[in-house]
């Protein structure tokens, strides 16, 4: 246990601050017409994680959470590749007109 909870809480929670501080970070490169792909990629992949690591939590009753993380975490995992295709192809950059 680490400051009260569960070591796999505790992970989880370190993983979806990172995610949102990331995030932050995408959104104000997006208001400044930048791409920051290294910045996209932390935050994708620790999206992804919170999900992943969500599925360790033991469940009592059968929800649609699970179904719809599935999928959300499909949809992430789909965008991290598009992402890094398009970073070695060298097209990650906003044009603007």
């Amino acid at each position: 246990m680490i400051l009260g909870v569960t070591t796999l809480t505790f992970v989880q929670v370190i993983i979806s601050l990172i995610g949102i501080l990331s995030g932050l970070v995408v959104v104000f490169g997006i208001l400044g017409s930048k791409w920051l792909s290294g910045w996209n990629m932390v935050f994708l992949v620790t999206t992804v994680l919170t999900s992943v690591t969500g599925f360790f939590f033991p469940f009592h009753a059968r929800t649609r959470r699970p179904v719809f993380d599935r999928a959300a975490g499909g949809h992430r995992g789909t965008v991290c590749v598009t992402v890094l295709q398009r970073v070695r192809a060298g097209g990650a950059v906003i044009h603007q007109d």
